[in-house]
């Protein structure tokens, strides 16, 4: 099995881009720099910066590397301060200073003290004079934020130097004495450049992300400094959208100020592409192969399917020096079957991948505790079903039962005209018009399902309850909400559980960019809190499930089937007209719909 976190190992040739973040950070005239590696959720930024870092230590081990993960440090203190004092705590750790640096050292932390005196002084004077007279003994820290150990000390000082102390001309006097100061601290040390990787940003809130955009700030005027962040884009453009949530214009045309925002604070964006099928190939086979072969054929794999795909930009064939290995021939084999499949349904998306992969090695091993003989690749084959389509994976265990499923996948099979005898292509032409007229029979018109089935193995005739039994360690609602999916998925989420429609309208966009994994993890999680929500709240989660039918259609069957197990006392007038955005579309989905309301009326 695979750790779910960033990898040191490139498995898809995205290496370039870490090369790229160490461009810029080695380019003494691009400095100081602020740096956006964006991606989606699960794309892979973490392990290029985790790699970037790696190669930047390599070309100049004279660099000082800082690695900030601002969502464990959010919540605990000012997060401005912290991570100021985090990269001063690196600095004075991993590099031997002398008596003058350590000198600069302690000048820059009682300046970054009286930086964040100012605001206390100016807004916490009167509040801390209040509970000093009730309470003359107060001495905690936290009464004055932090800022000092005795609240009377710091009456009396601030009393003292009220005007000087909160004037402007302090503040900007502060600052610009920090910035020169860690300048010299650089220049009296070994240290070339300082790159600063701040990663998981986008997981943070609004106040901790424009924070953390200020802190940088105070470097970003001298010194050889780089800051890195890992982010999807989207998702900060979205929290300062939400900060600053008034339209802005400029000569009447509307400014999408997430955007602007993020454009003037991110000077050089590094963009993670997704993975297309060649590269799917690629990821499966080497994570596949990579526990089960040796190192030296596992490095020779990995050289050769990576120079191949350079060289052609497209799928890519098995190694010569590899056709001997019969695992690595498996791996490659399962890995071309499953590839086109899975990139559609998981939106090229290693972290999902990766998930996919360890729940397979799990059935597997469920398999062999329990004696269940399976076939690999039927398993993975039914997996693929289960994670993209759970609907029609639904369906399948109930025809299964009623023994009906190989008659209707029956109308599905395709018969390959090529390299017949006349004959043979008269006989199966006739045939393929007698499927073609049985199209109406056909249980699901689904593209991405019909493309599943011409896939090996043939399912036809093979008994798939082992493989259903082996599902039900796997149900979509065991993934924990928040955890498993993207930031497009929680926010459309979070916004059907607001109630506030500009949210709900600023979604949209959110629900375009989903996976159909996700879209399906969407609505068995809207259907659940349909239940969990006040009454005033569930026209909003209904709505959901409606407005994710409607803007993709992919999923419309599913939220059907959801909808019709919702309890129809539940179900309001609102619900049903709200409904009709459904019911008017001509998909098959539409008809059940229909069906539903008419048995919801005759309740």
């Amino acid at each position: 099995m695979w750790k779910d976190s960033e990898s040191k190992i490139d498995y898809i040739d995205f290496e370039y881009i870490a090369d790229l973040v160490n461009y810029i950070i080695l380019e003494d005239s691009l400095l100081p720099a602020s740096i956006g590696v964006y991606g989606d959720w699960g794309s892979g930024k973490s392990s290029i910066m985790s790699i970037s870092q790696k190669r930047l230590q390599d070309k100049d081990n004279k660099a000082l590397v800082v690695n900030f993960n601002a969502w464990l440090f959010e919540g605990y203190d000012d997060i401005k301060t912290t991570i100021i004092n985090y990269l001063l705590d690196s600095i004075e750790e991993k590099k031997k200073l002398g008596e003058t640096a350590k000198g600069i050292l302690q000048g820059l932390r009682k300046s970054l003290l009286n930086i964040n005196l100012i605001p206390v002084i100016s807004k916490g004077f009167f509040a801390a004079l209040s509970t000093f007279s009730t309470n003359p003994s107060a001495s905690k820290s936290e009464l004055i934020l932090g800022q000092s150990e005795n609240i009377k000390e710091f009456i009396n000082t601030v009393k003292d130097n009220y005007i000087e102390a909160t004037s402007d001309e302090k503040i900007r006097n502060e600052i610009s004495m920090f910035r020169e100061k860690f300048g010299e601290l650089i220049d009296t040390t070994d240290i070339t450049r300082v790159a600063i990787y701040i990663d998981e940003i986008d997981r943070c809130s609004t106040a901790t992300i424009l924070e953390l955009f200020e802190a940088m700030r105070l470097f970003m005027f001298s010194g050889k400094v780089a800051f890195i962040y890992g982010a999807d884009e989207r998702q900060i453009a979205y929290a300062i959208k939400q900060k600053y949530s008034e339209d802005i214009s400029d000569n009447g045309s509307k400014i999408d100020i997430g955007k602007e925002y993020l454009e003037k604070i991110i000077q050089y964006p590094v963009r993670i592409p997704r993975m297309n099928v060649a590269e799917t190939e690629i990821y499966i086979t080497l994570l596949l192969s990579e526990n089960t072969v040796d190192k030296d054929e596992f490095s020779s794999l990995k050289m050769d399917l990576i120079k191949q795909y350079r060289e052609k930009l497209s799928s890519v064939s098995l190694p010569k020096e590899s056709k001997d290995n019969v695992l690595i021939v498996k791996n490659f084999t399962l890995a071309k079957r499953i590839a086109e499949l899975l990139n559609s349904g998981l939106n090229g998306n290693p972290r999902q991948f990766k998930r996919f992969l360890n729940e397979f090695e799990l059935r597997k091993r469920t398999a062999e505790l329990k004696n269940i003989e399976i076939d690999d690749q039927v398993l993975v084959k039914v997996m693929v079903l289960q994670y993209v389509k759970p609907s029609i994976f639904t369906d399948f265990v109930q025809l299964q039962q009623e023994n009906k499923l190989d008659e209707i996948l029956s109308y599905y099979q395709e018969i390959d005209n090529e390299k017949e005898s006349d004959e043979d292509q008269n006989i199966k032409s006739k045939a393929n018009n007698l499927i073609k007229k049985k199209k109406i029979d056909k249980k699901w018109e689904d593209e991405w399902f019909e493309q599943w089935v011409r896939i090996e193995p043939n399912l036809i005739d093979h008994d798939l309850k082992p493989y259903f039994y082996l599902s039900r360690n796997k149900g979509l609602d065991s993934i924990t909400f928040g955890k498993a999916l993207s930031n497009d998925a929680v926010q459309v989420i979070k916004a059907y559980l607001s109630g506030n429609d500009i949210v709900k309208l600023n979604a949209e966009e959110n629900i375009k960019n989903l996976s159909s994994v996700e879209l399906n993890l969407i609505v068995e999680q809207l259907s659940e809190e349909f239940i969990k929500q006040p009454e005033n709240k569930r026209i909003g989660v209904f709505k959901g499930l409606i407005d994710l039918s409607t803007k993709r259609n992919e999923c419309a069957d599913f939220v059907v089937r959801k909808i019709s197990s919702l309890p129809s006392k539940y179900i309001t007038e609102p619900m049903k007209i709200y409904a009709r955005n459904l019911t008017n579309l001509t998909i098959p989905a539409s008809n059940n719909m229909s069906s539903v309301i008419n048995s919801w009326n005759d309740k």
